[in-house]
C-alpha cells in the first residue's frame, strides 16, 4: 500500500466516523427531543430523588408539549423501573400530578388506563389540591369529552381523587360527592374510586409517596360499610370483597366466610356477586378455581356467585368463561349502564 493511499484512507476513514458519530448524535437528539443521553435514574426513590424526577417530568411537559411528553416520561421515567420493585402506579401519579399544572382539564385526554389508572389519579388529586371539591362537575364534564360513553375509568379517577382530598375519616364525604355526577348509587366509576382509595391509600412518609393496604381487624371485619348511610352500604360491602381478598392472600374460601356472616341480608348477595366477579381478574381468568369456589357455597350464594363471575366475564369478553358460569337468566344480573350495556369493573 503505497504511503500516498495510506494517507487518503486515513483521512477518509476519520471524515466516515465523524459522520457516522453526528447521525447517532442527532438520532439520539431527535428521539431525546433534544437530551443528548437517556438519564440515568436513581435505584432507590427518596424524597430528594422523587423531587428530581418530577422537576425532570416537568421540563419534559415544558419542552414536548403535554401528549408528546407524557410518552417519554413513561418511557424514560417509568417503565425502565418495571420489575426493580419500585411502583410504576405512584411514578405515573406523580406524571399525572404534572400534566394537571401543565394543561389543566385539558390533561383529562392525555392520560391512559396504563399503571393501573394512576395518571387520572395524579391529575384529579391535583385538581381538588388545586380549586377544592367544587371542581368535580367540570372534570366529569371533561371524562365525558375525552372519552363518550366509555368514561367509567376515567370517573373512577375522580374518586380517588376525592378520598385523597378528602381522608379516611370523611369517606362520606367523598361518597356523597360523587353523587353529583353519579346519582344512581353503584361500586363503580367515582364511587368505585373512593373505597378503592379508602381500602388502598397512597399515603406520604416524608414526603415520599406509598401505596398501603388498610389495616385488617378481624374483630370489625367488615368496617366501614356498617356504619355508612344505608343507600352506601351495598356498594361498600361489594367492594370490601378485593380488599379481603389482598389481606387473605387470594384465600376465596376465607373471603366466602366473611361473606356468609352477613347472614340472609341482601348484602351477602352483593357479596358473593363481588366474590364470582373478583376471582377472574385476580386470577387472569382462571375458571376452574372460580368455579370451584362458587361450587363450595350454599345454592343461593353459589348462584350470586356465577352471576358475577359470568358478568365481569362477559364485560372483559372472556366469552367462555362467561358461558361456563351462565346460569338461566344470569344476563338479567348483568350489571349495566344507563344503556343496558355490561359496564366493566371499574
Amino acid at each position: 500500500m503505497s504511503r500516498k493511499w495510506q494517507l487518503t484512507f486515513g483521512v477518509n476513514k476519520t471524515k466516515v466516523l465523524l459522520v457516522l458519530a453526528l447521525l447517532v448524535i442527532g438520532v439520539g437528539l431527535w428521539w431525546t427531543g433534544g437530551r443528548v443521553s437517556i438519564p440515568i435514574l436513581p435505584k432507590v426513590l427518596d424524597s430528594a430523588s422523587l423531587a428530581n424526577l418530577r422537576q425532570e417530568m416537568k421540563e419534559t411537559l415544558s419542552r414536548d408539549g403535554a401528549k408528546e411528553g407524557y410518552e417519554k416520561i413513561k418511557d424514560f421515567y417509568i417503565k425502565p423501573y418495571l420489575g426493580s420493585g419500585i411502583s410504576s402506579h405512584i411514578l405515573v401519579h406523580i406524571a399525572g400530578e404534572e400534566l394537571y399544572h401543565h394543561s389543566g382539564f385539558d390533561a383529562v385526554a392525555v392520560c391512559d388506563d396504563q399503571f393501573d389508572y394512576g395518571c387520572y389519579h395524579g391529575l384529579f388529586k391535583a385538581a381538588f389540591a388545586d380549586q377544592g371539591e367544587s371542581v368535580v362537575g367540570k372534570l366529569n364534564t371533561a371524562c365525558f369529552d375525552a372519552f363518550g360513553d366509555h368514561y367509567y375509568g376515567c370517573q373512577h379517577g375522580i374518586g380517588h381523587g376525592l378520598a385523597e382530598h378528602f381522608g379516611q375519616e370523611r369517606l362520606v364525604d367523598s361518597l356523597r360527592n360523587c353523587q353529583e355526577i353519579q346519582p344512581q348509587i353503584t361500586p363503580f366509576g367515582c364511587i368505585g374510586g373512593v373505597l378503592m382509595e379508602y381500602n388502598f391509600p397512597l399515603i406520604y412518609e416524608k414526603g415520599r409517596p406509598e401505596l398501603v393496604q388498610r389495616t385488617f381487624n378481624s374483630d370489625n371485619p367488615y368496617t366501614p360499610c356498617p356504619d355508612l348511610p344505608r343507600d352506601l352500604q351495598a356498594a361498600c360491602y361489594f367492594r370490601q370483597v378485593e380488599w379481603w381478598s389482598a389481606v387473605f392472600e387470594n384465600d376465596y374460601l376465607q373471603v366466602a366466610k366473611l361473606c356468609e356472616g352477613l347472614g340472609d341480608s341482601l348484602f351477602a348477595d352483593d357479596c358473593f356477586y363481588a366474590l364470582g366477579a373478583t376471582m377472574p381478574i385476580t386470577d387472569d381468568f382462571d375458571i376452574n378455581r372460580a368455579k370451584s369456589v362458587c361450587d363450595s357455597l350454599d345454592r343461593r350464594d353459589r348462584d350470586f356467585c356465577y352471576h358475577g363471575a359470568s358478568w365481569v366475564a362477559y364485560a372483559y369478553q372472556e366469552e367462555e368463561l362467561a358461558s361456563t358460569f351462565c346460569l338461566p337468566g344470569c344476563r338479567n344480573y348483568y350489571l349495566k349502564d344507563e344503556e343496558g350495556k355490561a359496564i366493566s369493573f371499574w
